[in-house]
């Protein structure tokens, strides 16, 4: 299974609620989608949040990382593909902060999956982790806004930034 294969698999779960039978209106999905960088390389991610209340989601999130490391005097390049679930509590409707802006924590437990290329004599670190998150977000219309996040020390430390929309009128 290639990345094109993960990502239409996920748009179809992102998605599917929306065409489902006997609707029961919600506004409890979100999306995500874009970049960070961490200790080991460059990621692209894609994620989605269910809300079960005004303060915690529970979220899916998969991420394809470059990671270049020079090793005996040779050049390799990793790929390192990652999928994570994540518990978070949100503070956007507690009123600390101006409408608009959610700040959020959590943890996560997450699979990261390293290719193992040839002639390589060094460690990759394919397996379980679990970690935590802190950031934020922007909402500059009712659906769509930026985050910002800080992670680890899961596999690594590392930041992530992008585009959030919020799916509404959703059902199930």
């Amino acid at each position: 299974m290639n990345a094109k294969h993960i990502i239409f698999i996920f748009l179809i779960l992102t998605f599917q609620p929306s065409f489902s039978q006997n609707p029961k209106p919600i506004d409890k999905f979100q999306s995500s989608i874009g970049y960070g960088v961490t200790g080991y390389g460059n990621l692209v991610f894609l994620g989605s949040s269910y809300f079960f209340d005004d303060i915690r989601s529970l979220g899916l999130d998969f991420s394809r990382r470059n990671y270049a490391e020079a090793l005996n005097g040779k050049m390799f390049n990793h790929e390192i593909y990652g999928l994570t679930s994540r518990l978070d509590i949100h503070l956007e409707k507690t009123n600390i902060f101006p409408k608009g802006i959610d700040v959020y924590f959590g943890i996560n437990l997450g699979f990261y999956y390293w290719n193992k290329l040839e002639n390589y004599d060094g460690q990759f670190y394919s397996g379980f982790n679990i970690g935590a998150q802190v950031g934020g977000a922007y909402f500059f219309s009712n659906k769509m806004g930026i985050k910002f996040e800080l992670l680890g020390p899961n596999d690594c430390l590392g930041a992530k930034i992008g585009l959030i929309y919020k799916l509404t009128n959703c059902s199930f």
